[in-house]
C-alpha cells in the first residue's frame, strides 16, 4: 500500500524513491508545494486611479523536500560517516548530471500514492550539521516544474485505425493494452478525467497519400490537424503539443511545415468526453492515427 510520503524521482535511467520511512531518505517533515508564479501585464489606469489587468501567464512552482538520515542503535563507532555517506548518494542523484546540461530535458517527480506528477528538474540540496555526530544529518532539496499543472501517472492512448475501403476510422480503448472497436466516421472516444485541460501527443502513421485528424465536442470542431503530403509506410509524423515539446517531427527529425490546420498551442484536450474524425486517404487501409495524453490537474 502506498503512503502520500512516497515519490519517485525519474530521469534518463535513473530511478529512486524517496520520503517514506522505510526508504534510505525518509521525511523530516511534509512536503512544501509552493504557489505557482504568475507574469502579469497589468498597466496603470492612463487618465484615473487604478489599473488595467493584463494577459496573467502561469509558469511553474517550486516543491520542497526535508529530509534526514536516522542512526542506528546502539550508534557505531564514526556515526556520521554513514550520515554522510547517505547525503551524498541522495545529492549525486538529485544533481540530476544526466539531464541538467541539456537543454529541453526534463524529469518527472511522482507522487505514488496520488499518482501525479509533475515535469521539471530538481535543483538546490542544502545540508544541516548541528547533530551530525550522532549520526543526523537533517537536509532540504528543491525541486522546480516547468508548469503550472499536475499530470496522471498513466498515459492514455487511443490508436485510430481506418475502416478497410472507406476514408472512417475505428478507436481503440484509452488505455493499452489496445483493442480496436467499430465506429462511424466521427470516432469515440478520448477522455480527459483531470479537472483542467491537457495536451495531447498526435502520431500519424503511413502509408497515407494525406491524414487529418480532428476533435469534436458534440457538432463542434474544437481542432483540426492536416498532414497534406504524403507518408511513406515506414514514417511517422509526431505533432507534441505540450509547451515544453512543442513541435512536429518526421521519425524524429524537424517537421513543422508539414502540418496544416490549428496552431499546435490551441490543440488541448478539454476536461471530458469527445469525439474523434480521423480522415486518411490510404488504399491500403493500413494508415492509422496514434494519440496521448495524460490527465491535467491543479494540485496534487
Amino acid at each position: 500500500m502506498t503512503d502520500l510520503n512516497d515519490w519517485r524521482l525519474q530521469y534518463g535511467s535513473e530511478s529512486f524513491d524517496f520520503g517514506r520511512l522505510s526508504t534510505t531518505f525518509p521525511f523530516a517533515v511534509q512536503v512544501a508545494v509552493g504557489d505557482t508564479e504568475i507574469a502579469t501585464q497589468d498597466q496603470p489606469h492612463p487618465t484615473s486611479d487604478g489599473v488595467v489587468m493584463g494577459r496573467d501567464s502561469l509558469s511553474g512552482f517550486e516543491l520542497t523536500f526535508s529530509l534526514t538520515t536516522i542512526p542506528t542503535y546502539p550508534l557505531v563507532e564514526k556515526p556520521w560517516v554513514s550520515a554522510l555517506d547517505t547525503f551524498s548518494s541522495f545529492k549525486s542523484a538529485w544533481r540530476a548530471d544526466a539531464i541538467r546540461r541539456n537543454p529541453g530535458s526534463y524529469a518527472t517527480l511522482l507522487n505514488l500514492d496520488r499518482n501525479r506528477l509533475v515535469y521539471g528538474r530538481p535543483r538546490k540540496t542544502a545540508q544541516v550539521m548541528t547533530a551530525a555526530r550522532k549520526g543526523i544529518i537533517t537536509y532540504t532539496a528543491t525541486f522546480d516544474t516547468n508548469g503550472p499543472d499536475f499530470y496522471s501517472g498513466t498515459e492514455k492512448i487511443n490508436t485510430i485505425t481506418p475502416v478497410p475501403g472507406s476514408t472512417s476510422g475505428l478507436v481503440g480503448p484509452l488505455v493499452s493494452p489496445l483493442v480496436t472497436v467499430g465506429s462511424s466516421e466521427d470516432v469515440a472516444d478520448p477522455t480527459n478525467d483531470g479537472d483542467l485541460p491537457t495536451w495531447p501527443i498526435i502520431e500519424f502513421h503511413g502509408p497515407a497519400a494525406s491524414q487529418s485528424l480532428a476533435l469534436l465536442t458534440g457538432p463542434n470542431v474544437i481542432w483540426t490537424i492536416n498532414v497534406p503530403d504524403k507518408l511513406a509506410f515506414d514514417e511517422v509524423l509526431t505533432v507534441d503539443t505540450r509547451p515544453w515539446h512543442r513541435s512536429a517531427t518526421l521519425n524524429g527529425k524537424p517537421a513543422n511545415g508539414r502540418i496544416r490546420g490549428t496552431q499546435i498551442e490551441k490543440c488541448q484536450l478539454p476536461v471530458g468526453t469527445h469525439r474523434f474524425r480521423y480522415r486518411p486517404v490510404d488504399r491500403s487501409g493500413t494508415a492509422f492515427a496514434v494519440m496521448r495524453w495524460r490527465d491535467a490537474y491543479a494540485s496534487l
